[in-house]
């Protein structure tokens, strides 16, 4: 966040109102794809990741991601976080 981007509200909180890079967010991603999907979705989010988006995806299936990809790792159950790794 570039502070020309963030405007104050009354109460002084800063909050962003440009952002630069895509966001993007993926539920139940690989949960269901054949691993040769897997593979050339991955490649892809990993080009996106290294031009500055940021990935955030939901899945059952941790396993299927490159562990070189990942920086950050929240484990759920019933909507509660058991877990994070980073």
């Amino acid at each position: 966040l570039n502070h020309n981007d963030a405007k104050s509200d009354e109460d002084g909180n800063d909050f962003c109102t440009s952002i630069q890079y895509p966001i993007l967010l993926l539920d139940e991603l690989f949960d269901f794809e054949h691993p040769d999907i897997t593979k050339k979705v991955g490649k892809g989010l990993q080009n996106l990741v290294r031009k500055g988006g940021v990935v955030i995806a939901a899945t059952h299936r941790p396993t299927h991601f490159d562990t070189g990809f990942i920086d950050s790792t929240i484990t759920m159950n019933g909507g509660k976080v058991l877990s994070i790794d980073r």
